[in-house]
């Protein structure tokens, strides 16, 4: 299964946990803002209607207090409000001209325990808006709202009322408009006051649209600067990626440069680098002790070769020894050509197998190698196509180095009576050569790993066939110093085909 992005899943819970203090903020300030206007209202109705309540009227004010609201508000604003009065008998003494009927209706007085002077407001969502006991009024030295107090009454010489009730306030919803309702009252009426509340849930709607259309935009913007964040957040990662994906066995040297990351990744830093600092010395004494083993084995094996062929000499003709000898000087040989292979690859592991560029003309050196075919392989048939006049940036020798070895393998590894196919071509300023050989296709499996070093595709393969498989290793590495590179390509079924690829040079002798 794919893995998913960590700096994605950082922005989205980021954007996610965003999303939710958001939400949780919206709606805590629609909450206050609803609470605040309801407030507001209700500091409102009892601004205006409170003081009314103060005092004895007759019955023929009440009219007269509606026509005041009127004037105070206007008449467009006093049109939200509906006034009901009952007196003590619970008979109407006045009801707003304009009220809609199913709200006038509903608010009706409902006399309760007289002793008590208890009352209730019969609404559609709320059975019973009860009406608190009659009580004395304030006392003379705490004002009433801002408004007026009882001094102000007795120097006017108005009639004070000395019991009366504090508002009691409800929302409640009939016919689709929600109206906030207040009820306060004295001994001798009972003041219901109805406020429209549609205006209010008007702005509150506009007030949650805008949010609901702010929201995704803010959650948006929270995810691109999360992404940002998180990005700017794993950079000190990418960099040890990035520095990581640059160590190969040439450059073990190479380290994560301490950057002014976060204590957390510098820790990191250290730990990786220190482990680069252990692979380096345990790949350097690994490098050195392939380059001084077969370093040494050059004299020995060299030594060991002459004697065999001296006594080869002097060896009769067709007797076992000379038998023997032969063997023997042909396993001492297949000896040297592995020393000197392990040799090269030593030096190519701690970068000191370094190539002495001039101007080659490869086409005659792979003409050179179709000769060689030619004389080693009589039995084969070869169908070389060499454009001429290819030059190419090279070492000669490693050059012929890897030519022999994809030779000697399109020999080992093919038929009886098998085909070579050789073509080596220029394209858009490369080289190509490619050689393919008939034989057991190498599964594709192995493609990955043929260019190891001592892997053979086929395990069955005995002695018969020459090599241990280090060639196809030395020849990547070959190609690759020069640039290039080694490839396997099996696109026909009984073929094996490598294909190498180098930059060209312009056509023509070398200065």
């Amino acid at each position: 299964m794919k893995h998913s992005s960590f700096t994605l899943k950082l922005a989205l819970l980021s954007a996610l946990g965003s999303g939710v203090v958001t939400l949780a903020i919206g709606y805590s300030f629609l909450s206050i803002i609803t609470q605040i206007n309801y407030q507001r209202i209700d500091n409102e109705i009892r601004r205006l209607a409170y003081p009314k309540t103060l005092r004895s009227h007759d019955p023929d004010y009440w009219p007269q207090f509606e026509w005041s609201l009127r004037f105070i508000l206007g008449d467009e604003k006093a049109r939200q409000f509906i006034v009901k009065v009952f007196d003590r008998n619970g008979k109407v003494l006045h009801v707003s001209p304009h009220r809609p009927g199913s709200l006038a209706d509903k608010l009706s007085l409902t006399p309760g325990d007289s002793e008590k002077h208890i009352a209730s407001i019969q609404l559609p969502q709320n059975p019973s808006l009860r009406l608190s006991p009659l009580e004395p009024a304030v006392s003379e030295q705490q004002p009433l709202f801002g408004i007026a107090d009882v001094n102000l009454f007795r120097l006017a010489g108005l009639p004070f009322v000395r019991t009366m009730r504090q508002p009691a306030l409800a929302t409640f919803t009939t016919d689709g408009e929600a109206w906030r309702v207040a009820a306060m009252g004295n001994e001798q009426v009972t003041l219901v006051i109805g406020w429209n509340l549609a205006e209010l849930h008007a702005e509150l709607g506009r007030y949650r649209n805008a949010f609901l259309i702010a929201a995704p935009a803010s959650l948006l913007l929270l995810f691109v600067a999360g992404l940002w964040l998180a990005r700017q957040a794993l950079r000190p990662v990418r960099l040890i990626a990035q520095t990581a994906g640059h160590i190969t066995a040439q450059n073990l040297s190479q380290r994560i440069p301490d950057t002014s990351a976060a204590r957390e990744f510098q820790h990191l830093i250290e730990v990786i680098n220190g482990m680069l600092d252990r692979l380096e010395s345990s790949f350097q004494q690994a490098s050195r002790f392939s380059a001084d083993a077969a370093h040494e084995l050059k004299t020995p094996l060299t030594i060991l070769q002459g004697q065999i062929d001296q006594a080869l000499q002097h060896a009769p003709d067709g007797s076992p020894e000379q038998g023997a000898y032969t063997n023997w000087l042909d396993e001492v040989q297949r000896l040297k050509a592995i020393v000197h292979k392990l040799l090269l690859l030593s030096q190519v592991d701690a970068g000191h197998l370094r190539a002495t560029l001039t101007r080659v003309n490869l086409s005659e050196l792979v003409e050179s190698a179709a000769e060689d075919l030619r004389v080693i392989a009589p039995q084969l048939v070869l169908r070389p196509e060499i454009a001429p006049d290819i030059w190419v940036e090279a070492d000669a020798d490693l050059l012929n180095q890897l030519l022999c070895n994809l030779t000697s393998n399109a020999v080992k590894f093919n038929e009886q009576r098998g085909q070579i196919e050789i073509h080596l071509r220029s394209l858009a300023g490369v080289t190509s050569l490619a050689i393919a050989n008939t034989g057991q296709t190498i599964p594709r499996k192995d493609h990955d790993q043929v260019f190891d070093r001592f892997y053979r595709a086929d395990k069955s393969r005995g002695r018969h066939v020459d090599g241990v498989g280090l060639g196809l290793s030395l020849s990547r590495e070959i190609a690759r110093i020069h640039h290039g590179n080694l490839a396997l390509q099996n696109d026909r079924d009984g073929w094996t085909t490598f294909v190498l690829t180098l930059p060209r040079c312009q056509s023509g002798q070398p200065g």
